[in-house]
C-alpha cells in the first residue's frame, strides 16, 4: 500500500490542505483500504477508484469541519451580541431576553447558573459543607 502514498499526497495538494496533515493522511489510508476491499475487477481501474475514494473522504472531513465552525462561530456571535445588550456589568439586570432563555432551562440548570455564575462557586465548593472548601 505504500506505493499509493503519493496519491494521498496529491489529494492533499489538490484540496489545498495545509494543516492536520497526519489526520488527513490517516483518513486517506483508511479510504485506500476501504477502496481496496470494495473494488471489483473489471469495473474500471483501481487507481482511479482509489483516488476518488481518498478525495471523497477528505472532502467529507472538510465539510464536517466547515459545518462545525459555522455553528460555533454563529453561537459565539449570538452570545457576544446578547452580552452587548446587557446595560452594564456592575448592575446585572434580567432583561426580557434573558428571562425568556431562563424559562427554557430545567431546575438543575437554573440551580447551576445560580451557584456557578451568580455565587461564583466551583463544583467542589458547591458540594462542600457550607459551600467552602
Amino acid at each position: 500500500m505504500t506505493q499509493y502514498e503519493p496519491m494521498i499526497s496529491a489529494a492533499l495538494r489538490q484540496l489545498n490542505i495545509y494543516r492536520d496533515h497526519d489526520s488527513f493522511r490517516q483518513a486517506g489510508r483508511v479510504a485506500l483500504w476501504q477502496a481496496w476491499t470494495r473494488y471489483e475487477e473489471g469495473r474500471g481501474h483501481f487507481v482511479l477508484f482509489a483516488s476518488i475514494s481518498i478525495r471523497g473522504v477528505m472532502l467529507d472531513i472538510i465539510k464536517k469541519e466547515v459545518r462545525f465552525e459555522e455553528n460555533v462561530m454563529q453561537t459565539e456571535e449570538d452570545v457576544l451580541e446578547f452580552l452587548n445588550d446587557v446595560e452594564s456589568p456592575e448592575t446585572i439586570q434580567w432583561s426580557d431576553r434573558l428571562s425568556q432563555a431562563f424559562k427554557v432551562l430545567n431546575d438543575a440548570e437554573r440551580e447551576f447558573i445560580q451557584w456557578y455564575f451568580v455565587e461564583g462557586l466551583s463544583q467542589a465548593e458547591r458540594h462542600a459543607p457550607n459551600g467552602k472548601l
